[in-house]
């Protein structure tokens, strides 16, 4: 994988990949790590600029309430536009 960007949170980290992030459907993550070394999918999250959204309080310990803008486009001739990604925890048991 290529490293492109990261995010230092607390005792967690958060990265970006490149190159073959992808899952086996082509969807792109952003990967979340507690011990940053094993890094888990949480959110849906092509290689885009982008900005997220940390809450304060006891709020700051869900990743669910975490959110985040992008920029995004569906094509690269056409207009360029800011939609909202939002994070997931991914459950322990379904992997």
């Amino acid at each position: 994988l290529c490293l492109l960007s990261g995010l230092k949170h607390r005792e967690g980290e958060g990265r970006i990949y490149g190159d073959n992030w992808n899952d086996p459907e082509g969807i792109q993550y952003l990967y979340y790590s507690e011990d940053g070394i094993h890094f888990e999918p949480c959110a849906p999250f092509p290689n885009r600029a982008s900005g997220i959204f940390i809450p304060e309080g006891e709020d700051q310990k869900d990743i669910t309430k975490y959110w985040g803008v992008s920029v995004a486009t569906a094509d690269a001739h056409k207009k360029r536009y800011i939609e909202r990604f939002d994070f997931i925890k991914k459950n322990p048991q379904t992997t």
